[in-house]
């Protein structure tokens, strides 16, 4: 089963403005909020760094997205492996939001704002990386 060729580059779009909006939201929304978080257990002198890798983390993998998005003409090994590549580091960085948002979550009622919006980010990362796998395997192959 194959889609077309159309339906795979706006489906590699739409990953790529899903890592968009969740960059956005690290840097406009958490950072913010941890760089002040007064919890004992707070450590924003580390943890704003993370969360700015992050952000150019998914910036980064949303530019190739748009990349293949644009130019891509099929299927070939070396593209699908190197999306499937992407596509795992996506993954990992979902459950590294995931693990935020716990950890903001043990840190009082003040930071359950900031927990929630990286719930939010780590299903968006996620879906974005299932996409994406997706479309790995069903753009049709190149002619």
């Amino acid at each position: 089963m194959a889609i077309s060729l159309k339906s795979a580059r706006v489906s590699l779009v739409v990953c790529s403005l899903l890592l968009v909006a969740v960059a956005l939201i690290i840097a406009l929304g958490v950072i913010p909020s941890v760089t002040v978080d007064t919890s004992p257990h707070a450590t924003p002198e580390r943890a704003v760094p993370a969360f700015w890798v992050s952000v150019a983390l998914h910036l980064l993998a949303a530019a190739f997205f748009l990349e293949v998005g644009i130019t891509t003409r099929g299927r070939t090994v070396p593209l699908m492996v190197m999306q499937m590549v992407v596509c795992l580091l996506v993954l990992l960085l979902g459950y590294g939001l995931t693990d935020a948002a716990a950890a903001c979550l043990g840190h009082g009622p003040q930071m359950h704002r900031t927990a929630i919006l990286l719930f939010a980010s780590a299903a968006a990362t996620c879906i974005s990386a299932l996409i994406g796998i997706s479309v790995a395997y069903l753009i049709p192959k190149k002619p």
